[in-house]
C-alpha cells in the first residue's frame, strides 16, 4: 500500500489505520488488556506504514494502569 497513485489513497490508508486501532482498542477493553499485537499476511509483510500507524495509535494502551499521582478514592 502506498499513497502515490490516487488522490484518495492517503485518506483511505489513514481511515483504515484509524478503524483497525479503534476496533483493536474496543477488543482490548473487552479482554481486559492485550499482551501483544500480531500483524500477518499483506500488512505484516508489506505495509510498515500501516503497522506503524496502528501501533502509534494504540500506544496509550501501554501506559501503566496506575499512572495517576492521586490515590484512589475509597468508598
Amino acid at each position: 500500500m502506498n499513497r502515490a497513485g490516487q488522490a484518495g489513497a492517503g485518506f483511505a490508508i489513514d481511515f483504515f489505520i484509524l478503524k483497525v486501532a479503534q476496533f483493536t482498542a474496543m477488543m482490548a477493553v473487552s479482554f481486559g488488556g492485550l499482551d501483544a499485537s500480531v500483524f500477518f499476511a499483506g500488512i505484516g509483510e508489506n505495509a510498515a506504514q500501516v503497522r506503524d500507524g496502528v501501533v502509534e495509535r494504540l500506544a496509550m494502551l501501554t501506559r501503566s494502569k496506575h499512572s495517576s499521582s492521586r490515590p484512589a478514592r475509597r468508598r
